[in-house]
């Protein structure tokens, strides 16, 4: 009405049919195997870690530096995505897709290359710069295409993210199994980027929903309370997430003084439990509204996180860091769809949310480092429970503040459809009763009396 320009919310889009049904799946296929892969590069750190040392010459905590570099080249990579997918990559958003695949694919190539810690750093800040544009680019398009309805497809990706980050493990212990260096693993991940990247390149994005025909005015269309209680929610626990997922190999390896084959272990199911909710919550989400799957899980996760405070022996502990893995996984996913239900979800919006993980992922990681430097004495090899603890608390309290908010939001919501409701069923009933004519005026919102209307006395 005043001219301002919008994002829409765009009507249903029209069934595909015949090619382009096809086209759209693979293009969907190729968007899991780009987040699949993004899982690999996150999961694939903490088991090459202290092969990298060595190739640096320095002990496996002086490392926690590069986990400095990581976060950085994330949240840069997110806020230059949200920047270019809200501004100049809206009609051209698979170019922008596939550059940063093939870029990031460069990235995974040169990091085995490296032989300093300063080297590593710079070639992670770009890898993570890469994979971070990646998922804020790919969590906008899903945003964009599916609307409101997106929770099932924002899991499915998210489900790819923790399946990747599951095999990240398995793929290091193949390579030192076989004599190789595991470092060598990140090519394993960089070819496949090369192909995916093309493939998306090639690919042309189809507006079926409308926002990215218009400037998305963010200022306008997304509301400001329930976007901070999600990014402070994704903040803590992708710290708790990747806090205790880049460093248990080496802590109970080397701090506590398991066995390789326990600690890989206890790595693996750790993001077997990560990667089971995300595919139980992509079915889940179907039947079951993502706050209750949101507030269900991540009480789960902290109630396992505070037992691992009380648990020494390796069953005992894997059993436990399987149940935080299960339980903190779903919160990514599910939250953001709560946010969907109350706020428009722009690129700039997807970009903080991007941001807010990354910071996330690193404070955790070098929470980690900082406490295994000075406080060994006296947290008695307590330092991943401690550090999991504390960050999911923090994800409880800013999850409980959110669903609140998104509670509130629903009640006017349905207070609303019955305003709307008895003001149709008002304008019918007048329409009924009036002379011929007095419709229009209904219609424009101005009934005339006493001879005023164009029609005469009514």
């Amino acid at each position: 009405e005043n001219g301002a320009a919008r994002p829409l919310e765009s009507r249903p889009a029209p069934e595909a049919a015949g090619p382009h049904a096809h086209a759209m799946s693979a293009c969907f296929g190729l968007y899991l195997a780009a987040f699949g892969l993004f899982g690999v590069t996150i999961g694939v750190l903490g088991p090459v870690l202290p092969t990298l040392a060595e190739h640096a010459g320095v002990r496996p905590e002086d490392m926690s530096v590069v986990f400095v570099f990581r976060g950085c080249g994330s949240m840069l990579g997110a806020i230059s995505a949200g920047y270019a997918m809200d501004h100049w990559a809206r009609n051209c958003p698979h170019k922008l897709f596939a550059a940063c695949l093939l870029l990031k694919s460069c990235a995974g190539l040169c990091l085995p290359l490296m032989d300093s810690v300063g080297k590593i750093g710079v070639v992670l800040l770009g890898w993570a710069f890469c994979s971070n544009a990646v998922n804020a680019i790919g969590g906008t398009l899903v945003c964009i295409r599916y609307g409101k309805q997106m929770g099932a497809k924002y899991n499915a990706i998210n489900a790819a993210f923790g399946t990747g980050a599951l095999i990240a493990p398995m793929l290091a212990e193949q390579f030192t199994a076989a004599g190789w260096d595991p470092t060598y693993a990140t090519w394993c991940i960089a070819i496949p980027d090369l192909f995916v990247g093309i493939g998306i390149g090639l690919t042309s994005f189809q507006v079926v929903r409308s926002d990215l025909a218009e400037p998305l005015m963010v200022e306008d269309d997304v509301r400001c309370r329930p976007v901070v209680y999600t990014l402070a929610f994704v903040f803590f626990v992708v710290a708790a997430e990747l806090g205790l997922g880049s460093w248990i190999y080496c802590f109970y390896h080397q701090e506590i003084g398991f066995k390789s084959s326990v600690a890989s272990l206890m790595n693996e199911v750790y993001w077997l439990g990560f990667t089971v909710t995300r595919f139980v919550g992509t079915a889940a989400v179907m039947f079951v509204p993502p706050g209750v799957l949101l507030l269900a899980c991540t009480t789960f996760g902290l109630l396992a996180s505070v037992s691992l405070l009380f648990t020494k022996s390796p069953a005992a502990v894997c059993l436990a860091l399987g149940c935080i893995g299960f339980g903190i996984s779903a919160g990514y996913g599910n939250a953001v769809s709560v946010l969907r239900q109350v706020s428009f979800i722009s690129g700039f919006v997807q970009s903080l949310i991007c941001i807010a993980a990354s910071a996330g992922a690193m404070s955790g990681q070098v929470s980690v480092g900082v406490l295994l430097h000075h406080h060994a004495g006296i947290l008695e090899q307590r330092q991943l429970a401690v550090v999991a603890t504390s960050f999911l608390i923090g994800a409880f309290v800013s999850m409980t503040l959110l669903l609140l908010l998104a509670r509130r939001h629903e009640k006017r919501e349905v207070l609303s459809h019955v305003h709307q409701w008895a003001t149709t069923a008002e304008t019918t009933l007048f329409r009924v009763a009036s002379p011929a004519g007095a419709d229009e005026e209904v219609i424009m919102g101005y009934t005339p009396c006493f001879g005023n209307g164009p029609h005469g006395s009514s």
